[in-house]
C-alpha cells in the first residue's frame, strides 16, 4: 500500500509539472484564440472516437474539466499547478 501511495504521489507530481509547461504554452500562445479552438475540436473528437471509448465516463468529465480549466488560462493567469501541489502536501 505504501508504494502505491508512494506512486501516486509521484504521478501527481508530474502531472503538476505536465500543468505548468502548459500553463506557460497556452498562455504565450502567438494565436490563442485559434489554438484555443483547435484544442476544444480535438478534445472532443478525442473523447467522443476511439481513444476516448476506453475512458469512464467520470474520465471523460475530468479530462474535459482539466482541458477547459486549461483553456481558461488567458484570462486567469494562476496555473492549476497550485491545485496538485496542494494534494500532494497533503499527502492525497
Amino acid at each position: 500500500m505504501e508504494n502505491m501511495q508512494k506512486e501516486l504521489r509521484t504521478l501527481l507530481a508530474i502531472a503538476a509539472g505536465q500543468t505548468a509547461i502548459l500553463s506557460s504554452l497556452i498562455r504565450t500562445h502567438p494565436n490563442y484564440d485559434r489554438f484555443q479552438i483547435d484544442l476544444s475540436g480535438l478534445l472532443e473528437a478525442f473523447l467522443n472516437g476511439a481513444a476516448g471509448q476506453t475512458l469512464t465516463e467520470q474520465q471523460r468529465t475530468q479530462a474535459r474539466a482539466y482541458v477547459e480549466s486549461l483553456l481558461g488560462l488567458h484570462e486567469a493567469p494562476d496555473p492549476l499547478v497550485s491545485v496538485l501541489i496542494e494534494k500532494i502536501q497533503r499527502g492525497l
